[in-house]
């Protein structure tokens, strides 16, 4: 009779190892970006945000390569830019930790000041 018990607690025992790890795992902070500027002289770009530091950092621009982490704190990353990037505006991705869905997305300019240019509000009395 016991043993039958024993393979029960055991997979009881398995399951809620998995279960408590699967909750940590979908409670994890997703890293998220506020704001990014580049250094020309240091050829960096430093990512301001929140949930920066809680795992191993993987940042992108466009479709060039992971870049170099210098610095990375719970709300900032530094990292070294591409030699030779294109100036331009990129998409840039920070994934924090081995989970493919921890990440945020931003546009980044590289080499160009103010790029965006306002878009004014119209109401329905300027369109006539």
């Amino acid at each position: 009779m016991f043993r039958t018990h024993k393979p029960i607690l055991a997979a009881a025992f398995v399951a809620s190892i998995v279960s408590s790890y699967a909750v940590q795992s979908a409670n994890a902070a997703v890293p998220d970006i506020l704001s990014s500027t580049t250094s020309s002289e240091s050829n960096s770009l430093t990512i301001n945000g929140g949930h920066l530091g809680a795992g191993l950092a993987i940042v992108t621009i466009g479709s060039f390569p992971q870049m170099a982490v210098t610095q990375q704190t719970a709300d900032r990353l530094v990292v070294t830019l591409p030699s030779g990037i294109p100036a331009g505006d990129y998409t840039l991705t920070v994934q924090i930790g081995s989970d493919p869905t921890d990440f945020d997305q931003s546009i980044v300019s590289i080499g160009t000041e103010h790029p965006y240019k306002p878009i004014l509000a119209l109401s329905a009395a300027d369109t006539n």
